[in-house]
């Protein structure tokens, strides 16, 4: 394919990148994928089996611009870090120094999805563009006008998964950024697919989770909730977990069933993470709930200060996440036992990440935290 420079965005955003990058890939973070999507898998389950010891100190902070709502990405010794100042910061994951910077032509308000070198981030209410940059060298690969992309970008594939503020699902080629599908909700979509065989399984601000023919993007079928669905779906082998602002979280087999539903004490803003048998979440009553996967039922749960729209993480024998009472948490996964807490000077709504030992939160003081 033929770059195409064909708006001044890309003009700037080629000409902008290129004064960044003066190092050598390597020093760029080129080895292993360590966190390369908001939710880590295709399943969103947001699990990573590793046997580091769990995080007890802050190891090192970082200024941006704005306050923080997405996710770092980790790649090797780099931390990817899209922002609102219209820029995507590449650091050191072992310092937290800047190693690179990426200028993009309007501010990210979610976080990107990598593949290989490439990003896929979303730029805007203004340009409500599409970018696939490389961001190792820099250069801008392609660029689509969608609509303001309000979802973490999904690759499958060759297929790359985008929804907009509009209310539609993209399947575009990833490689070019050429239209494969769209499918239409009524309200935005800023769930970020899961996708499992040839079905993805998304929610809308219109209530529903649909499920989708990954290969024509036709509706398989949907499940209506009582108000919208902004969490992200996880997936088993045969189960689907989601959260609703109704204050419902939903259980629901792989064509569309309920098996089991739980209600808390406030909206749920929390996606999900999974692991042995369990499943995670937050919601705005304050608290991180891990219920039975099976079942449904209450092992335990635990009380922050405040709202939880954090998505929390499970990493090994711990899960962390963040609370709107400018706390970085870490529990004991089987007890929910408090294990560490930092509080930072802002309200913390963005998820972590981890890579290499080290936890990666961001918070709405502007800074980025690194904890090991």
């Amino acid at each position: 394919m033929r770059l195409r420079l064909v708006s001044p965005a890309l003009i700037y955003l080629l000409l902008s990148c290129a004064s960044s990058f003066q190092l050598q890939p390597q020093h760029l973070g080129s080895g292993q994928v360590w966190w390369g999507s908001f939710r880590y898998d295709s399943l969103n389950t947001a699990k990573l089996d590793s046997d580091s010891n769990y995080p007890s100190g802050l190891l090192w902070e970082f200024k941006s611009g704005t306050p923080l709502t997405t996710t770092p990405l980790i790649r090797g010794n780099a931390a990817i870090l899209a922002c609102g100042d219209k820029k995507v910061y590449i650091l050191n994951t072992r310092t937290g120094k800047k190693l690179g910077q990426l200028s993009l032509p309007g501010p990210a308000i979610a976080t990107p999805a990598l593949s290989g070198n490439v990003i896929y981030v979303g730029a805007g209410k203004n340009t409500k563009k599409l970018l696939a940059i490389n961001y190792l060298s820099g250069a801008a690969i392609w660029e689509r006008k969608l609509g303001e992309v309000t979802n973490s970008p999904v690759v499958s594939g060759n297929r790359l998964l985008v929804g907009t503020g509009e209310g539609t699902l993209f399947c575009l080629d990833k490689q070019n950024g050429s239209e494969l599908w769209t499918f239409k909700s009524s309200e935005p979509i800023v769930s970020t697919p899961a996708v499992q065989g040839n079905r993805l399984y998304f929610g809308s601000l219109d209530g529903n989770l649909y499920c989708l023919d990954l290969s024509k993007g036709k509706e398989i079928w949907r499940y209506k909730t009582e108000a919208g669905v902004h969490t992200s779906p996880a997936m088993n082998d045969s189960l689907i977990f989601f959260g609703s602002v109704d204050n419902t979280f939903y259980c629901l087999s792989a064509d569309g069933i309920q098996k089991w539903s739980f209600k808390s004490e406030g909206a749920i803003y929390s996606s999900p993470a999974l692991d042995s048998g369990m499943v995670y979440f937050g919601s705005n009553d304050g608290f991180l709930y891990c219920l039975n996967a099976l079942t449904g039922e209450l092992h335990w749960k635990f009380k922050s200060g405040s709202l939880v729209h954090s998505s929390p993480i499970v990493v090994g024998k711990w899960i962390c996440f963040g609370s709107f009472d400018r706390n970085f948490y870490v529990l004991e996964k089987d007890t929910g036992k408090l294990i560490f807490n930092f509080q930072t000077q802002g309200m913390i709504s963005a998820s972590p990440s981890y890579g290499a030992g080290r936890v990666f939160i961001g918070s709405e003081d502007k800074n980025i935290y690194c904890f090991e």
